[in-house]
């Protein structure tokens, strides 16, 4: 029996190695990449296209990521050796994007002007502040807000909400295995086809059920 292929795996939306914590002591050949700055105005398939020749796009590998990390994965699917691609609570095409981001597509270039700053700064307060109130893992997810990029987070925004404007991601023969909260309020699983459905899950689901997650990927890796 050969070694295991790479697997590479992308975190939520401006997110970091942080958020698969669990995942990266469990399963040695798991790598998380840092994210490349990105350019003005750069879509998410350009984005993937530059990001999959960062990563090397001929070795053989298995992709995937968590919610943006996995619409990302998806664009990369024609630029990298995929042979399997992981979804967690993340959705298949724009068109599984529920109503509410949906709506907001045209305010798209006013992304610019939202203080993402004093948002991500309130999500570390809360969580250095009332952390003790809260089970470690949300704490320690809630922590790592004060330490994102607001610009990367500015931009992803803006890339999610014209995700689709040069066509839905391409066909591909690569499988996708998809794992999905229950109760996840951002992207619903009642809009998409997850393969496995975690009972009671929400949106972090690698955080908050990390044996599950980690149980998902070692099947299909």
């Amino acid at each position: 029996m050969g070694e295991p292929l790479p697997l590479i795996l992308f975190s939520g939306m401006g997110a970091d190695q942080r958020m698969f914590a669990e995942q990266l002591a469990a399963i040695p050949n798991l790598t998380v990449p840092h994210w490349l700055p990105p350019k003005r105005d750069e879509t998410l398939r350009q984005y993937a296209h530059r990001l999959a020749a960062d990563i090397g796009p001929d070795r053989p590998c298995v992709i995937g990521g968590a919610s943006f990390g996995g619409f990302l994965s998806l664009e990369m699917l024609p630029f990298v050796n995929a042979r399997a691609c992981l979804l967690v609570g993340a959705v298949r095409s724009p068109d599984e994007l529920p109503w509410m981001i949906r709506v907001v597509r045209p305010l798209a270039p006013l992304c610019r002007l939202i203080p993402f700053e004093l948002f991500l700064w309130v999500a570390g307060f809360l969580g250095f502040s009332y952390g003790w109130l809260m089970p470690r893992r949300i704490r320690e997810f809630l922590q790592l807000g004060g330490s994102l990029d607001a610009d990367f987070f500015r931009w992803a925004t803006q890339a999610v909400l014209t995700w689709g404007k040069e066509g839905p991601p391409p066909a591909t023969s690569v499988p996708i295995y998809h794992i999905h909260g229950e109760r996840d309020w951002v992207l619903p699983a009642q809009l998409t086809s997850p393969t496995e459905v975690v009972s009671k899950g929400g949106h972090i689901i690698a955080v908050t059920h990390p044996d599950q997650v980690t149980a998902f990927i070692r099947r299909h890796s």
